[in-house]
């Protein structure tokens, strides 16, 4: 189990990362993000700038915590990544569901609009970051074995990296699905 919990702290640590650093990468990021939290019409237009900062700090803060070799400290970062995810999860959906027109800002410069994916994408980070609080609470510690570690943090990585760059995936495959010099004519 100690392994699973590794690997979970890798994905989400990648993911809070890249989040936090995509937001402010750049000159127009963080307006950007606050102009896409703004769309998405949940906060008073007073208080969106402040929770955008809030948003940034904790990701940071998160992926600081879940990079915490040892000790307790990954563990509560893991449950702290489940409920912010948990947050991020609920007010897509209702954006969603409203049909607000706001882009997903989630890792940087988008221009994806927030749709079911981006829940999707949410919940299934939801239950990894909460399954890697119980794998990280149900284990024991002990000796680690190098290879173990370097598979872990690698699995973690990739599951990362897939979640980060989700909506280029998605985008490349519906280009090829939708371009008709890829597809041959019927008869």
């Amino acid at each position: 189990m100690h392994y699973l919990a590794i690997s979970v702290r890798c994905a989400i640590g990648l993911v809070f990362l890249a989040s936090s650093v995509g937001k402010l990468w750049g000159r127009g990021a963080f307006p950007a993000f606050v102009a896409s939290l703004r769309g998405v019409g949940l906060l008073p237009r007073r208080l969106v700038r402040p929770a955008a900062i809030v948003l940034v700090v904790a990701e940071g803060a998160l992926c600081a915590a879940l990079a915490v070799p040892t000790g307790l400290v990954p563990s509560l970062a893991l449950v702290g990544a489940a409920l912010l995810l948990g947050i991020f999860t609920v007010g897509v959906g209702i954006a969603v569901q409203r049909g607000t027109a706001s882009t997903c800002r989630c890792f940087g410069a988008s221009a994806e609009r927030l749709g079911r994916r981006h829940v999707v994408r949410n919940i299934l980070l939801t239950g990894l970051a909460t399954g890697g609080a119980v794998a990280a609470a149900a284990s024991s510690p002990g000796p680690l074995r190098p290879a173990g570690l370097v598979l872990a943090g690698f699995v973690g990585l990739l599951l990362g990296f897939l979640a980060t760059r989700s909506d280029d995936l998605v985008a490349l495959f519906r280009r090829v699905d939708h371009d008709p010099r890829l597809t041959t004519p019927s008869r």
